[in-house]
């Protein structure tokens, strides 16, 4: 089960509490990306399969999403997890990233300041 709730959609960005209650195991979909995004994990863990990649996010990373971009969710855990999700209209993704809206295809270490502002 999936529950998202809106904070914020200004200017072309969007913010988003996500909280993720399905039960452990294989994600059983591959779900394409809406958008540009950065996705901060506060709580619980999963693992993310895209582009080839497979990735452990937990709260001590944030990860980043492109357009149509495939992707499947593990859960290796009971418990759920919960994220907060910033989205970006294409220009405010090239600001955002140096003049390209290209993202970051591994995950983003974040710092314990940065985790505590997060919460």
């Amino acid at each position: 089960m999936l529950e998202v709730r809106s904070l914020l959609d200004y200017g072309g960005v969007t913010v988003t509490d996500v909280a993720c209650r399905h039960t452990a195991g294989r994600g059983a979909q591959i779900e394409p990306s809406a958008g540009y995004g950065l996705i901060f994990v506060r709580r619980g863990c999963f693992v993310r399969h895209a582009d080839g990649g497979t990735h452990v996010l937990d709260p001590t990373v944030a990860f980043a999403r492109g357009p149509g971009q495939e992707q499947r969710y593990d859960h290796p855990t009971v418990g759920g997890d919960d994220c907060t999700a910033v989205t970006f209209d294409e220009t405010v993704a090239a600001g955002v990233w140096g003049g390209e809206p290209d993202l970051p295809q591994t995950p983003l270490r974040i710092s314990a300041e940065l985790d505590l502002a997060h919460r």
